[in-house]
């Protein structure tokens, strides 16, 4: 994303695919010129109401700006090697409130 104005931005999608020759070329980047400007809507949609969303959903969660709400499972290393049963442990002291994102609603995400 580029800011080019007091009120534009300019987002560049780019995206790679390689089905294996089980697709046609053709029709893969048909579908390109058709998917990605739907996604592109969509995600303008989204935007314009994720203020409000934000506001009722958590609104003091923010880990892009703190990065110590984040809370993950810490893997300890050794035992990754020597089995699949993994244990973990939080790497903080309390687990964040569930983020309710089905407030967001069905006209944002459905084509209109």
């Amino acid at each position: 994303m580029e800011v080019i104005g007091p009120q534009a931005t300019r987002f560049t999608y780019i995206s790679q695919s390689n089905p294996g020759g089980k697709i046609p070329a053709w029709l893969v980047n048909k579908l390109f010129t058709v998917v990605a400007p739907k996604v592109i809507q969509k995600m303008v949609k989204a935007c314009r109401v994720y203020e409000v969303w934000k506001k009722k959903n958590n609104p003091e969660y923010m880990p892009w700006l703190w990065p110590d709400q984040i809370c993950t499972n810490l893997i300890d290393w050794n035992d990754v090697s020597s089995s699949a049963n993994v244990e973990t442990t939080s790497s903080c002291s309390e687990e964040p409130e569930d983020i309710q994102v089905g407030d967001i609603t069905d006209d944002i995400i459905t084509d209109t």
